[in-house]
């Protein structure tokens, strides 16, 4: 203490009031007179403390120095010290400075008699310091538990004998419970699935005994509803209410699976779809040869039999392969054009009638075994869009609705209804399969959600329908009476005048014009194909058959002249499309009196050059009368 601070009372130790001073305790001595309680000592620390000069606490009441709520407390106090029971000797209040700040103090009050005078001794401390401390580290606190709480992952932490203790909104919104108080308590086998809790409880094992640290690893659970969900989790050991706990973080990966799964299935689809496109050509060959077999023998037999009734039951007999064959060039057509769905070409007009009957004979061999099929139709509508993709979403809901059907269904029936209205196009797919529960119609369109057992479909049907309506510019909605059954419709903008597509169509329409002679060269790798077309024009045409592209440039470089060229797109060495592209270099006259001839499978830039070009494009298997109408598009009659 400094040595003009003026001496302490009598009786009062000295090494007490240094300590005091040396510990920030402020030291204030009073005497009782009567009701009066007054100042008469102060040690330096109290002066700092107070922010008062000394002579003005001597002359002050030193209750006036706290702050006012404080009062009665401070009554209170002096009651119990005055009688002698004043138990708890340490209390928290705020003293008032003289510019009106307030600043915390933790008192201590005691008494004593020195002489016959009763003298009371208040130590006091500066507790600002400490409640700053303690106010950052509760704002700390409450940051963390905002965190913690809002954290998008769960976060739970479990004690060692398998007892969850705390648990965030996101882990139970995971786990589906309505709080996260609901997981508090509960048993971890209550949870997981046995093999994965033996997992987890074993690495909880080393992780606390060997201090061993692990990668995330995905367990099963179950939900609070029973169903089974997949989380990846980690975890750490941390102490929690003084034990040892293990402070877990789980991601919920159900969807990232669900996707993972559908990623792989779109990889087998899409290898599907090549194959698909590689064997409707492959099959489209041999069904040329076939068609064009077919009709050059009907052809042979009206000219070469001369009996009516035997030429007749000759033409009969043809008559099934005839079908047969177009049946078959009919299937291998729609497997073609669903296997490039996925393709991305300008949208342009759709006839919905023929994009519907096409799903349907797509799912004809599952539902005449589920249902019965009506179609009702109004007039030709015409759409705005992508005819594959219309057909991937009708084939969709036709399914669907074909599914939904219980084995002892009672007169099961799908009908698909089209017409247009106001300037859109509303196709319906109608059921009676008993309808959707209400709480469940809000969720149809998500994806992975499905009312099917788990082994019946992924979900995804009526989320990827959505996504190609909307993108094509329409929309679906479905609606559905529990007891009766569901109606799913779809509305597509019509089509305007022009928005067919802009080169030519691959079945030409008919010309009364006749064909003059002409030479025509066949360029195709497959020989059997020049042979048949030779056959079908003999007597109309010199018609000479190369099997390849080489062997065309031979003819034109020998001075060959040829009034029209027949060339396959896809062959061996070089294309139909780079074939093409040589001889208009050369004989551009030449190259403008090409007929493009596929079975279906293109390459990107074989795709690029045949929709940028004029020249007609023959769809295998063509009929002789295709093949008769795309001459007279390059050569003009006489």
């Amino acid at each position: 203490m400094s040595e003009r601070w003026p001496a302490p009372p009598d009786g009062v130790s000295e090494a007490v009031l240094h300590a005091a001073h040396n510990a920030g305790i402020g030291v204030a001595v009073t005497l009782t007179e009567g009701a009066h309680i007054r100042p008469v000592w102060f040690n330096e620390r109290a002066v700092e403390i107070l922010g008062r000069p000394y002579e003005e606490l001597l002359r002050s009441n030193i209750v006036e120095l706290l702050a006012p709520e404080h009062l009665g407390e401070v009554h209170d106090i002096k009651a119990q010290r005055d009688r002698g029971d004043l138990r708890n000797g340490a209390f928290e209040l705020s003293a008032i400075r003289p510019d009106g700040s307030r600043i915390p103090v933790a008192i201590a009050m005691g008494a004593a008699f020195i002489g016959s005078h009763r003298v009371g001794v208040t130590f006091f401390r500066d507790i600002g310091a400490r409640r700053a401390s303690e106010d950052a580290l509760r704002a700390s606190e409450a940051r963390f538990r905002t965190l913690i709480e809002s954290a998008p992952d769960g976060i739970a932490i479990t004690r060692f004998d398998g007892t969850m203790v705390y648990a965030n909104r996101s882990a139970a919104v995971a786990l589906g419970y309505a709080a996260p108080s609901d997981l508090v308590g509960l048993d971890l086998a209550q949870l997981y699935e046995p093999e994965d809790l033996e997992v987890l409880m074993d690495r909880m094992r080393r992780m606390l005994l060997d201090g061993e640290r692990f990668p995330p690893r995905e367990y099963r659970l179950l939900r609070a509803d029973g169903t089974p969900t997949v989380m990846e989790m980690t975890g750490h050991v941390i102490e929690y209410d003084g034990a040892p706990a293990v402070l877990g973080f789980g991601r919920d990966v159900s969807e990232r699976k669900h996707m993972q799964q559908q990623l792989a299935r779109a990889d087998r689809l899409a290898a599907l779809g090549l194959l698909a496109a590689g064997v409707a050509h492959e099959i489209n060959n041999p069904l040329t040869f076939v068609s064009l077999g077919v009709q050059a023998l009907e052809r042979k037999i009206e000219l070469l039999v001369a009996d009516p009734a035997v030429r007749e039951e000759l033409v009969a007999m043809l008559g099934p392969m005839r079908d047969g064959t177009a049946r078959v060039a009919e299937i291998v057509r729609d497997l073609r054009a669903f296997a490039r769905s996925e393709d991305t070409p300008p949208p342009g007009e759709i006839d919905v009638v023929k994009v519907i009957a096409t799903a349907e004979r797509m799912a004809a061999h599952e539902l005449r075994h589920r249902a019965r099929l009506v179609r009702r139709t109004t007039g030709q509508p015409r759409a705005h869009g992508h005819a594959g993709r219309l057909e991937q979403v009708m084939l969709n809901l036709l399914v669907n609705a074909m599914q939904a059907f219980p084995e002892d269904a009672l007169d099961p029936t799908v009908i698909v209804t089209c017409a247009e209205r106001d300037g859109w196009v509303e196709i319906t797919v109608e059921d009676n399969a008993g309808g959707i529960p209400e709480e469940t119609r809000a969720r149809v369109f998500d994806p992975f959600f499905s009312t099917k057992p788990a082994n019946v479909g992924t979900g995804l049907g009526l989320w990827i329908c959505h996504g190609l309506v909307t993108a094509m510019g329409g929309t679906i909605a479905l609606e559905s009476v529990l007891g009766r059954g569901t109606t799913v419709r779809v509305r597509m903008p019509t089509a305007s005048p022009g928005s067919g597509r802009a080169r030519p169509p691959s079945v030409i329409p008919a010309s009364p014009d006749e064909l003059r002679p002409m030479r025509v060269l066949v360029v195709d790798d497959e020989p059997t194909l020049g042979r048949l077309i030779q056959l079908l024009l003999s007597g109309e045409h010199q018609v000479h058959a190369v099997t390849s592209a080489e062997d065309a440039i031979a003819c034109f470089d020998a001075g060959e002249q040829y009034d029209a060229v027949l060339c396959d797109v896809m062959m061996p060495r070089t294309s139909g499309p780079e074939l093409h592209e040589r001889v208009r270099a050369v004989w551009p006259d030449v190259a403008s009196r090409f007929v493009f001839m596929t079975g279906g499978a293109l390459t990107e830039r074989s795709r690029h050059y045949l929709d940028a070009s004029p020249q007609p494009l023959l769809d295998k298997p063509f009929s002789p009368d295709v093949l008769r109408h795309a001459l007279r598009r390059v050569v003009p009659s006489t």
